[in-house]
């Protein structure tokens, strides 16, 4: 029988247990937990943003994330601005 996973393979109490534990670190009243720095990236942007939201960003910023604002949000209603 299968375990139920989350995060990369890690057991769901454990799981719990980090989010509870980086929540209290952070004196946040939760955490969310992702499974790479794109899905927290994409998860926090599809989150936040609204139609006519406006985004300011480096131009040295990781290479997929570059590719996230020129493919997907490019055709949105989302404005970007990068600065040196």
């Amino acid at each position: 029988m299968k375990r139920a996973m989350c995060i990369r393979g890690l057991p769901i109490q454990r799981c719990a247990r980090l989010k509870k534990r980086l929540a209290a670190l952070e004196q946040g009243e939760s955490c969310v937990g992702t499974a790479s720095g794109m899905a927290a990236i994409l998860s926090t942007f599809l989150g936040l943003l609204e139609s006519g939201d406006h985004i300011v960003s480096s131009r040295s910023v990781f290479g997929t994330t570059k590719a996230l604002f020129d493919r997907y949000l490019k055709n949105s209603a989302l404005t970007l601005l990068t600065c040196p």
